[in-house]
């Protein structure tokens, strides 16, 4: 006759964290203030404002491409007394032309296409030499945010 142990009643012990239930309702909107100051960036002057017969001078070029081989080249001159559209425009992004991109933002990992421009030259005696792209989620909203200069 064989011989058998009797069996134990296996104890299982599960674990589980004591938390609040408010928790996480807590960080979620936490974490979207977070995430919408980041992507905010350090933007505090006013550059995308027209100005409005301001009497400033710009002097730009533009050199656009899609990496096709094809560049597009546009020059914008104004006088200080010219009061055309985009002039305006021009004078109203000179902060943001002027600036170098925060290098300590935080982008989305979004690809927007090959495109490629430059923006040199002096908007009301601030230097400008500006380089975009559409590589990430940041150089997106560069893009459309200086879009209205870039050739088309």
């Amino acid at each position: 006759m064989k011989k058998t142990c009797p069996r134990r009643k296996q104890q299982v012990s599960v674990r589980t964290p004591v938390r609040s239930p408010l928790t996480a309702a807590r960080c979620i909107p936490l974490a979207a203030v977070a995430l919408a100051l980041a992507a905010c960036g350090g933007d505090d002057d006013k550059g995308d404002q027209p100005a409005t017969g301001s009497g400033k001078s710009v002097e730009l070029r533009i050199v656009a491409s899609d990496r096709s081989g094809e560049r597009r080249e546009s020059r914008i001159v104004c006088d200080e007394n010219e009061d055309r559209p985009i002039c305006r425009t021009a004078l109203g992004l000179a902060g943001f032309l002027a600036r170098a991109p925060d290098r300590e933002r935080i982008c989305t990992q979004i690809y927007g296409g090959p495109q490629t421009a430059r923006i040199t030259g002096t908007i009301d005696g601030r230097r400008i030499d500006r380089r975009l792209s559409r590589s990430d989620g940041c150089q997106i909203a560069d893009w459309d945010r200086a879009q209205p200069l870039i050739p088309k």
